[in-house]
């Protein structure tokens, strides 16, 4: 999604929210045909067990749980799991509202985590013994880690907010290999100044504005991330230490992200030194040309004189 498409999506968004109350639960994102996938694991110290989620039976349970839900355009689905669990209308608003900033909140003894991959919304909530995690599409996202829970991993042991942990994280470090392959793409158009392409300026400002994005997402989401370390008391001790791990990780993706950032705008101004040098070479061609066709002129003109 280029910067203009982005843009007419946000005009949306705000158009359809004109007088809507605020935390009205209406999907404001782009349309959608595909369906729409809730999977449960529910688990404990002992067991760990996947299914399908019959939205229309919603029950307490006495285990820990973790619910996914793929694709949000359907925001019945999103409206019947979140109102079971007793999540915030304003929350819900920003799930359903695929254009939203990186961030962490809590209320009483909820959290919520909003995050972003490329051309994905990732929303992560969390209660006492439960998670909820809602993205776009449907995609591999959460194959790896879905895979450790039901095999009796660490996650099963160290309870909801651990989980928590291990998804954000999950993205944060997909955010980091996304930051590696945008200067990956910088050194391989880098490579291809010399052969002054035509078009090398539109490419230009294409990777600039992808990364610029990135650039934003990052310190949005090392802000969030530092902030449940400095804000909250309710972290289990044993969990405390891998977030603060994980802010390490958002600090490094910002950091990362930054560096592009400013590698970008230097090829920039070395684009400009190229034009301007090809502008000069051209002036001073033209001027030797100027130059010489005035002598023929002149020569001509004496010849026919003459």
């Amino acid at each position: 999604m280029n910067a203009l498409q982005r843009h007419r999506q946000r005009a949306r968004v705000r158009q359809r929210k004109i007088g809507q109350a605020p935390g009205t639960a209406i999907y404001v994102g782009e349309p959608s045909t595909l369906g729409v996938g809730a999977r449960e694991i529910r688990y404990d110290r002992t067991f760990a067990a996947e299914a399908e989620l019959d939205l229309s039976h919603i029950e307490e349970a006495d285990y820990e749980r973790w619910i996914d839900v793929a694709g949000i355009h359907q925001d019945r689905v999103v409206n019947a799991l979140t109102e079971a669990f007793g999540v915030h209308p304003l929350w819900v608003e920003d799930i359903l509202n695929p254009s939203g900033r990186p961030r962490y909140d809590r209320l009483g003894n909820q959290r919520f985590f909003l995050l972003r991959l490329p051309h994905e919304q990732i929303v992560v909530i969390s209660g006492p013994r439960w998670v909820l995690s809602f993205r776009e599409q449907p995609t591999e996202l959460w194959d790896s880690l879905r895979q450790r829970l039901l095999d009796d991993g660490r996650i099963r042991r160290m309870g909801a907010d651990f989980l928590l942990h291990a998804l954000v994280d999950e993205v944060v470090d997909r955010s980091l290999v996304a930051v590696s392959q945008l200067r990956e793409r910088l050194f391989v158009f880098e490579k291809a100044l010399p052969a002054g392409e035509r078009d090398r300026g539109a490419r230009w400002l294409t990777l600039r504005d992808e990364v610029a994005d990135w650039s934003r997402v990052a310190r949005a989401t090392q802000t969030a991330v530092a902030t449940i370390l400095t804000a909250e008391h309710r972290l289990a001790d044993p969990v405390r230490p891998f977030f603060a791990d994980l802010a390490d990780h958002a600090l490094q993706f910002a950091e990362d992200a930054d560096s592009v950032l400013c590698r970008v705008d230097a090829v920039w101004r070395r684009l400009l030194v190229d034009e301007a040098q090809r502008a000069r070479r051209s002036m001073r061609m033209l001027g030797i040309a100027g130059a010489f066709g005035l002598l023929l002129v002149v020569s001509l003109c004496a010849w026919l004189a003459g």
